[in-house]
């Protein structure tokens, strides 16, 4: 099922009012929520700055659970765990934003990601960022690819 047809079935029924912004898609009725925040985060990450975007964009208290499926709390810990990430990454192939939806304090970013890493070789697919924001920070984040 195509990104579309997804949106269509899946989102677009929960979702009153929305924002999307990708290249071949915009939807757009009562713009709200973190929209201005949204695009710099995006901006930061293309241009290899996620340190930057993460300083910047999470909440001191952020619950977050990355691409392993594990939770951590708190900015210092994740903090850490986005540079051993990093570290571990030993080639990029492809990194690209597919567009993102705000809805309200919620946002929902994709992106086309194709790199290699010690511990999990290759990984390639699409990564959906679900993203929860509090005063334009980001106080939950779920991964999933």
């Amino acid at each position: 099922m195509g990104r579309c047809a997804l949106l269509r079935t899946f989102v677009l029924p929960i979702i009153d009012y929305m924002y999307v912004a990708a290249g071949d898609l915009l939807i757009s009725n009562i713009l709200e929520g973190p929209i201005a925040e949204q695009t710099e985060l995006v901006a930061l990450r293309n241009e290899e700055k996620p340190m930057d975007a993460f300083e910047k964009f999470y909440h001191d208290d952020i619950e977050k659970a990355d691409i392993d499926g594990v939770t951590m709390t708190g900015k210092a810990v994740n903090h850490q765990r986005g540079l051993d990430l990093l570290s571990k990454i030993t080639a990029v192939r492809e990194l690209s934003n597919k567009g993102f939806i705000v809805a309200g304090d919620r946002s929902f970013t994709t992106w086309q990601i194709d790199f290699d890493h010690v511990d999990w070789a290759a990984v390639k697919g699409t990564e959906i960022a679900i993203q929860d924001w509090k005063d334009g920070r980001i106080v939950r984040e779920r991964i999933v690819l």
